[in-house]
């Protein structure tokens, strides 16, 4: 019993932290410049370089990634989009970093940023209103808290059956004593008889 909630436990943070590493929200910065033609020609030797490359051809089509001109401020970013995993993201970063010297990643709220490119700005997409469902509570408070909130209930929980043991077995210790002085009184009778 004690190891089944032991792997329970185990598994509840492992998978606490690795449901909170599927989810990031960060792109990565390739490049940055206050130049759009610079930008331009930055984007357009990422793209041919992913082309050319192919585990980066296969990352690209597996996580549908997107390489975009984005602006900041005044500067035009070379961004890769959307990163939604610490996997995906060291492995970008490990390949591309050899070729693209000043790339970095940022963490960034998909709901929020205005996304400009050449011809189009995409709209800003602002939750809606609404009931709360399980999966906003748990994003509201954080996945990490709630694997300690559940771990701290099986904690309460492993405290009261053990608890619960020692008071039955305390009880089991009163009736022992009472059978044994019982006992004792009967072999001193019987002691008493024969002498």
């Amino acid at each position: 019993m004690r190891l089944l909630i032991w792997i329970f436990c185990t598994m509840t943070l492992l998978f606490a932290e690795y449901t909170a590493s599927q989810h990031l929200s960060e792109k990565l910065i390739v490049h940055h410049s206050k130049n759009e033609i610079n930008a331009q020609d930055e984007l357009l030797k990422l793209k041919v370089y992913f082309i050319e490359n192919a585990i980066t051809r296969t990352l690209e089509e597996k996580y549908n990634l997107q390489l975009d001109i984005e602006m900041l401020g005044g500067y035009h970013m070379v961004v890769i989009k959307p990163i939604h995993s610490l996997e995906l993201r060291n492995e970008l970063l490990i390949i591309l970093t050899p070729v693209f010297k000043d790339i970095f990643f940022i963490d960034y709220k998909e709901s929020t940023p205005s996304i400009i490119n050449k011809h189009k700005v995409s709209q800003v997409l602002l939750p809606r209103e609404g009931k709360k469902t399980v999966l906003s509570f748990i994003d509201e408070i954080g996945l990490q808290w709630l694997a300690l909130l559940l771990l701290s209930l099986v904690g309460l929980l492993l405290s009261i059956a053990s608890r619960r043991k020692i008071i039955h077995l305390g009880n089991k210790q009163q009736d022992l004593k009472k059978k044994q002085t019982h006992i004792e009184t009967e072999i001193k009778k019987l002691g008493s008889k024969h002498a």
